[in-house]
C-alpha cells in the first residue's frame, strides 16, 4: 500500500488528538475487578443487537451498542488487561480491538473510527512496513497493557456496519461467546417481553398430516397481553416439529431487536422442549443453520427458531429436550401447546395453542389451483409431487422411473383441484416421476448425509464432501448437458440444503 503525504498527514492529525494513557506494564490487574460498559458509563445506555441474535450465516457474538448515529464516542476498556490483538479489514469487525483480562475471558471491539495514540502509531508503521491497509496483529502481553476506564479507542462504522455503533463481545478462554447483558451492566434497563409474528408446524415424516396435508405451514399468532394466540385448533397426526418467528423487543420506544435465547414448549404440563443460549462457541457458528429452518430464511428472509433438534443439529443448547421437541400425535384427547419465551432479564412471554388428533384421510378439501400441470418438492425424507386433476376430475397414478425401473403408485391424497403423491425417498431414489402425461425430473444420484464425510462417484464426475460438510441430508441431484464438443454443464445439489 502506498500512502500519499495527504494521508500521511491526516493519520498524524488523527494520532495527535488526546486519549487516556494506557497502564503501566508492572501495575497489577485485579482479577475480581467488575466489567464496566464501555460506551458512556454510568449513563442510560440502549441496544441495536444481542448476543445469540440470528444471523444469515452465523450467530451474532455480541451486543451492538447505539452511539446515537455518532462517530467518535470514547470507548473505554471494560476491564484492566492488554491488548493482545487488532485488525483492520473493510469487512467484518473492521476496527477492532481484543483485549486479554487477568480472569482469562476476552473483550472485543468492533467497528472502532480509530485507535488511540502509541496502539495507533505501531499499527500505522506496521501498515507502511507491509504495504498493506488490512493488517491483523498479535501482542505480548506487556507490550499495551490497559487499565479500567482507559480509552483505547473512538466508536465508528467501519467494517461490515450498517451504522456507527460499537459492536462489544465478551468472550472466555475457550473462544465462547458469553452474554454481556449476563455481566450486570446498570446501564441497560429491558422490561420489555419477547414478541411473536408467526408459528410453523412442520410434518417429520411421510406418515404425518397437518390440517390433512404433509408439509410445512405457517400460522399467524394474535397478541393478547403478553400472550399470542392461534384462534382454531390444528388438525394434527403423528410426529410434528413447531418452529417460531420471534424477537426481543429491547426497549418499548425502539425499532430495535435481538434474538430470543432461551426457550420452552409444554405439551399439556410436560416439557418437550427446552433452548437455552447462554454461550457460542464461535468455531460451530455456522451451525446457525441447522438450528434455523434453513429454506424458508433461504426463500423468505424469515429466521423461525425450530423447537426441535433437527438432522445435523450437534448445538448443545437443548439440555431439557426429552423428544427433541417432536410432538407426538395419536388418537385422543386435543392437546394445549405453549411455547414460554424469555430474555435476559426475565421478561416473559408465551404463545399457546391446540392440536386436534386427526388421522389421515384419502380426501383433503384445502388442496389450492396448482400453477402447473406438476410439480415436486424434497422435505426431509419424503419427495411430494403435486399434480393437477384432468378435465374429467378423475386421479390417475404415478409412475415412479429409478435407474430405469418403473413402479406405479397411488395418490396418497386427493381433491378435485389436485392430486399429492409422498414417496420415502429413504426406501427409493426416483430419476423422474410421470402423472397423467406430465412429468418431473428429480436426477437423484445418492443421498449424502449430513455432517459424515461422503464420495460420489459416476463416469462424469467425482465428488468429495468432506466432514461436516453439509448440516442436513441432502438428496444429491446431478444434471449433466454437454454444450458441445468442448463444453459440459453440471447442476450439481439443492441450493436449499444447508
Amino acid at each position: 500500500m502506498k500512502l500519499s503525504s495527504v494521508a500521511t498527514l491526516f493519520f498524524a492529525i488523527l494520532n495527535t488528538i488526546a486519549f487516556a494513557q494506557f497502564s503501566d506494564p508492572e501495575e497489577k490487574i485485579p482479577t475480581d475487578q467488575k466489567y464496566i460498559y464501555p460506551i458512556n458509563p454510568g449513563k442510560p445506555g440502549s441496544l441495536a443487537g444481542s448476543m445469540g441474535e440470528l444471523r444469515t450465516t452465523h450467530f451474532h457474538s455480541g451486543i451492538d451498542i447505539r452511539t446515537d448515529n455518532i462517530i467518535g464516542l470514547p470507548v473505554l476498556a471494560s476491564k484492566g488487561g492488554y491488548i493482545s490483538r487488532i485488525g483492520m479489514s473493510p469487512a467484518g469487525f473492521g476496527n477492532v480491538i481484543y483485549i486479554t483480562h487477568p480472569d482469562g475471558n476476552i473483550t472485543v471491539y468492533g467497528h472502532l473510527y480509530k485507535f488511540s495514540g502509541a496502539l495507533a502509531d505501531h499499527v500505522l508503521r506496521e501498515q507502511y512496513r507491509r504495504k498493506s491497509f488490512d493488517i491483523d496483529l498479535f501482542f505480548r502481553e506487556n507490550q499495551f497493557p490497559v487499565h479500567q476506564g482507559d480509552t483505547i479507542a473512538l466508536s465508528g462504522n467501519t467494517g461490515s456496519s450498517g451504522g456507527p455503533h460499537l459492536h462489544f463481545d465478551i468472550r472466555d478462554a475457550n473462544n465462547n461467546a458469553l452474554n454481556p447483558l449476563k455481566f450486570s451492566f446498570s446501564e441497560i434497563a429491558d422490561t420489555s417481553p419477547p414478541v411473536a409474528e408467526k408459528i410453523a408446524l412442520r410434518t417429520l415424516d411421510i406418515n404425518s398430516r397437518i390440517n390433512g396435508r404433509y408439509g410445512r405451514f405457517e400460522f399467524y399468532a394474535y397478541r393478547t397481553g403478553n400472550s399470542y394466540l392461534i384462534g382454531a385448533p390444528i388438525l394434527a397426526h403423528g410426529n410434528i416439529g413447531v418452529e417460531l418467528l420471534a424477537k426481543d423487543r429491547f426497549d418499548p420506544r425502539s425499532r430495535f431487536y435481538g434474538g430470543v435465547n432461551y426457550i420452552d414448549m409444554k405439551v399439556g404440563n410436560a416439557l418437550v422442549f427446552r433452548q437455552a443460549i447462554d454461550k457460542v462457541d464461535l468455531t460451530e457458528s455456522r451451525r446457525i443453520l441447522t438450528l434455523m429452518d434453513f429454506k424458508t430464511m433461504r426463500n423468505k428472509g424469515s429466521r423461525y427458531y425450530k423447537l426441535y433438534v433437527d438432522d445435523g443439529n450437534i448445538l448443545d443448547f437443548y439440555g431439557a429436550s426429552p423428544s427433541n421437541g417432536v410432538i407426538h400425535i395419536k388418537d385422543g384427547n386435543n392437546l394445549p401447546v405453549a411455547i414460554i419465551m424469555k430474555d435476559t432479564y426475565g421478561n416473559t412471554s408465551q404463545v399457546a395453542f391446540t392440536l386436534k388428533p386427526s388421522p389421515p384421510a384419502a380426501e383433503v378439501l384445502n388442496l389450492e389451483v396448482l400453477k402447473t400441470p406438476i410439480q415436486y418438492d424434497v422435505d426431509e425424507n419424503t419427495l411430494i409431487v403435486s399434480a393437477a386433476i384432468g378435465k374429467d376430475r378423475s386421479p390417475v397414478q404415478a409412475t415412479i422411473y429409478t435407474r430405469g425401473v418403473a413402479s406405479m403408485q397411488d395418490a396418497t391424497y386427493t381433491n378435485t383441484n389436485q392430486q399429492v403423491f409422498l414417496i420415502d425417498l429413504k426406501r427409493t431414489l426416483p430419476d423422474s416421476v410421470a402423472v397423467g402425461g406430465n412429468s418431473v425430473h428429480t436426477n437423484m444420484k445418492a443421498m449424502v448425509p449430513s455432517i459424515s464425510e461422503y464420495k460420489y462417484y459416476s463416469d462424469n464426475l467425482d465428488i468429495d464432501f468432506p466432514f461436516n460438510a453439509l448440516y442436513d441430508t441432502l438428496y444429491l441431484g446431478i444434471e449433466h448437458r454437454r454444450v458441445n464438443d468442448s463444453i459440459e454443464t453440471f447442476s450439481i445439489g439443492d441450493p436449499a440444503v444447508p
